[in-house]
């Protein structure tokens, strides 16, 4: 199936809205199609109120196999505010990074499936920003000795903050699982939620091997301690339900009264954006005061995230090239005037694709 590749000096820039976000998909969606990969592209790549889906990666090579809706290397793209969704790849079904720095803000990923990393798989990378504000939901990774349901982290560099891991699967570290074999590792986990995850082996968390164990801090987790290999920092909920509005339709607000709220960091630099009209209390979908919630709407990074799409959509995988930029002129070559349009079902109109 054909993909999108955004390599050296080429930028890629798919900027949806919250009314019209941009839909990668594929039109046979049991076949699927490659995903959009970023190799040696730089920091400027953004996706943006996109939604990423149906892809599946499973090349005959260890470098096909890996990243089913997004694969990055040696690039730091912009992730954020989208849904990341359906995807398969033998590492990373989401998304896999190695020796990056993206930033991934303010996304829903959900429903992936691979080997290992079933949300995503991030090898080698350090994350100049926070992976903050995501919802990573109902992956999966291979009971067969997979590793790393909802995430896989491995040599590298990152901070988690105000993120919610719910009901991802695997053999070992359903929710969270960290390695290193004693190379570098510095993993920070704060303000998140780590709720009904599964494994036969660490359901919530699991460390392996690392030269730095991991901090979690003011987070609230299904288990009665953290297993032996993490550092219990302050703050942390035992145990609690965190008290979702409705996990099972993916609305993961919290619930008036909910024991994450106002529980998370209590620096100022953690704090929920403030109601301009009731000061001293949260903006909505932030709860009680301006001190953090713990989860994805807590701190000021928040958006209340979106978690399915019915907008227009580019279907990438109906491409019939292996494209080397991302221009109109080169993807659609005979444009008029450099100018292409898609069809847009919500508005029932043909706009312009502005790149």
């Amino acid at each position: 199936p054909y993909g999108f590749h955004v390599g050296e000096n080429e930028r890629l820039d798919a900027v949806g809205n919250e009314q019209n976000p941009i839909l990668f998909s594929a039109i046979d969606t049991v076949r699927g199609w490659s995903g959009i990969e970023f190799i040696d592209s730089g920091y400027d790549d953004l996706l943006d109120f996109c939604q990423i889906e149906y892809a599946k990666v499973y090349g005959q090579t260890l470098e096909s196999q890996r990243g089913g809706a997004i694969y990055c290397y040696r690039s730091s793209p912009t992730i954020r505010n989208s849904t990341i969704i359906n995807n398969y790849a033998i590492l990373g079904g989401g998304i896999y990074c190695e020796e990056g720095s993206p930033t991934i803000e303010n996304n829903y990923i959900s429903l992936n499936r691979s080997h290992t990393g079933g949300g995503l798989y991030l090898y080698k990378s350090k994350f100049n920003q926070p992976f903050a504000n995501n919802i990573v939901a109902l992956n999966k990774a291979s009971r067969s000795f997979g590793q790393g349901g909802g995430i896989w982290v491995g040599y590298s560099e990152m901070k988690f903050v105000n993120n919610i891991v719910y009901q991802n699967d695997a053999y070992a570290g359903g929710g969270l699982y960290f390695t290193s074999y004693g190379d570098s590792n510095n993993v920070d986990v704060l303000n998140t939620i780590i709720w009904n995850n599964d494994a036969e082996d660490g359901a919530e968390v699991l460390e392996h091997f690392c030269d730095r164990d991991p901090v979690l801090s003011y987070c609230c987790i299904n288990l009665p301690l953290l297993p032996s290999g993490f550092v219990n920092g302050p703050g942390n909920i035992f145990n609690i339900n965190p008290s979702f509005v409705d996990p099972d339709h993916s609305d993961f607000h919290l619930q008036l009264g909910s024991p994450c709220i106002d529980a998370g960091n209590p620096d100022p630099i953690y704090n929920d954006p403030e109601d301009p009209t009731n000061l001293g209390f949260a903006l909505w979908p932030a709860m009680g005061t301006v001190r953090n919630d713990m989860g994805a709407y807590g701190g000021g990074g928040q958006t209340s995230i979106i978690y399915s799409f019915s907008a227009a959509a580019w279907y990438m995988i109906s491409l019939p090239i292996f494209p080397q930029d991302s221009t109109v002129s080169t993807l659609f070559p005979t444009a008029l005037n450099g100018t292409a349009y898609y069809w847009n079902n919500c508005t029932k109109t043909y706009d312009a694709v502005t790149k």
